[in-house]
């Protein structure tokens, strides 16, 4: 992770080819262990997505209320994931407390989160996490909850790009195009949590990562927990030189505070020079009294040959006194930010929207279903239509309107009749309030000929199939979805079965390939 990819170990190989190289042996390893799970009874891990359901049965709603349900089984976590590397602590990344593991049967690439806890009381984190609270592109997803007498383990996205400390060691800085898609992530992402009074207050460059290697990856913050912590959560170490002045007076956390750092940090992607350091080592309280004592230039020469728009754009979240500080809200709203081309995406978005014209109806264990097929064997996928649902989005609320939708299609084909539009937002509003929220739109979306495989559907069937009889049942399909029995029950009864309720891997697949 992060600082250890420009790193060598003892045979001259970096730790991001070390790595690539574990998680290339620990699938061929996972593979061994699927074919294995015919005859052992491997644990396999268990999921909880809570599809809301109306009162009439038929009416299918998809809401984004999911609860995480913590699982407390007899064992650790290890019983369903194997370690590719197992250095908590991030692997040196002194942010975050990490170990990187494959799931036994799907052989998907997850981090392991390792949070402490007093038996006492659940941390906050886990609260949020469970209640999804927490759901944004620019976050890692999480898709488990284990528990110890002394640990919870959140399993969340993997990670494989680089940290954005080490992004500049690698490259030198960000052109002027690149640093706009990077804080218009950075922005849009604490506008969300600022909604929600989550105030980071320890930004700096590690706290982010790439979700891949890839020429227009995912920004993800992934050290969340200052995010619920009132006091400095880490050691107080490269953190500091990002505090701003009345942070470095009160120790108050606000979101003056994070507006502060993400400006420090956007100075520094661009000249990859960060003004609050210099030759000298400075002590802490040096630095805090810098900070204080204000009078921060801003005027290097690579930071010059940038245009006026960017130049005050980056001073306006600089700004010393903090009533006086650009709010998020105006930040996006500036000629600089708003240069983000999202035109090809929504091009792309439409294209992709026009396969759901021959989209069927989906009930709610096969949305249940679709969900963790997709957080397991298309990631990629669900990043794609991520960055295509926060292009719809206008106002950031994390659902798209029908006038969002309609102005997106408006700008793109003007003059062309918006029937189409209706249609398509019918058909995906499955519980018809009005708003598509992600869940609706990634199960409309997500090409299913090629989730649906046989494979996955196998591989699926036995994560479901817990006491692995070969069949599941009602109870079984519960485990993996917070549905109402009855709902469940409701959707069962459509699909041929035997006297006991449970349905066979013929009669599953039967039930999931009725999508295609």
């Amino acid at each position: 992770m992060g600082c250890l990819f420009s790193k060598q170990d003892k045979t001259g190989t970096s730790f991001k080819d070390s790595l690539k190289k574990k998680i290339s042996q620990s699938k061929k390893q996972a593979a061994e262990i699927r074919v294995k799970t015919q005859e052992n009874n491997l644990n396999t891990s268990k999921y909880s997505f809570n599809l809301q359901v109306s009162k009439s049965l038929e009416r299918e709603q998809l809401g984004s209320n999911l609860d995480l349900k913590i699982n407390e089984q007899d064992g650790s976590v290890f019983k369903n994931y194997t370690l590719i590397d197992s250095r908590f602590k991030g692997c040196q990344n002194s942010l975050i407390n990490y170990c990187i593991v494959s799931h036994n049967l799907t052989q998907s690439v997850r981090y392991i989160r390792q949070l402490n806890w007093d038996c006492l009381t659940k941390p906050a984190i886990v609260e949020y996490v469970q209640k999804k609270k927490l759901e944004h592109i620019n976050l890692p997803e999480i898709y488990e909850i284990y528990s110890d007498p002394k640990n919870y383990y959140l399993i969340e996205d993997y990670c494989s790009g680089n940290t954005l400390s080490a992004y500049l060691r690698e490259n030198g800085s960000v052109s002027e195009q690149k640093g706009i898609q990077i804080m218009y992530q950075m922005l849009t992402l604490f506008e969300y949590l600022h909604s929600q009074h989550l105030y980071h207050g320890e930004l700096q460059l590690e706290s982010f990562m790439f979700s891949d290697e890839s020429q227009n990856p995912v920004l993800k913050l992934v050290d969340i927990e200052p995010l619920f912590s009132k006091t400095v959560y880490h050691k107080e170490g490269e953190q500091v030189y990002y505090y701003s002045p009345e942070f470095c007076k009160t120790r108050q956390k606000q979101k003056q505070c994070d507006i502060w750092a993400i400006g420090m940090i956007g100075y520094q992607l661009l000249t990859n020079y960060h003004p609050q350091k210099s030759g000298t080592q400075l002590t802490i309280q040096q630095i805090t009294k810098n900070i204080i004592r204000g009078g921060m230039r801003l005027d290097c020469i690579d930071f010059e040959r940038f245009s006026d728009n960017c130049k005050s754009f980056i001073r306006k979240l600089l700004t010393y006194e903090s009533k006086q500080r650009i709010s998020i809200q105006q930040a996006l709203e500036t000629t600089w930010i708003k240069q983000i081309n999202n035109s090809q995406k929504t091009v792309e978005a439409f294209q992709q929207m026009r396969n759901v014209k021959k989209l069927k109806n989906i009930n709610n264990v096969q949305a249940c279903i679709l969900l963790l097929m997709v957080n397991h064997f298309n990631q990629q996928q669900k990043l794609f239509f991520a960055s295509i649902f926060n292009t719809f989005d206008t106002n950031r609320d994390q659902k798209i309107s029908f006038d969002e939708l309609q102005e997106a299609y408006r700008s793109l084909y003007p003059g062309q009749n918006y029937e189409e539009i209706i249609e398509l937002f019918k058909k995906v509003d499955f519980d018809k309030n009005g708003f598509l929220d992600f869940h609706e739109f990634i199960i409309a979306a997500v090409d299913k000929a090629s989730l649906l495989t046989n494979q996955h559907l196998l591989v699926t069937f036995k994560m479901i199939d817990k006491n692995h009889s070969g069949k599941i049942s009602i109870d079984e399909i519960l485990n993996i979805c917070s549905l109402d029995y009855n709902c469940v029950k409701f959707n069962f009864d459509k699909t041929s079965k035997d006297q006991n309720n449970n349905m066979t891997f013929t009669q599953f697949k039967e039930l999931m390939l009725s999508l295609l």
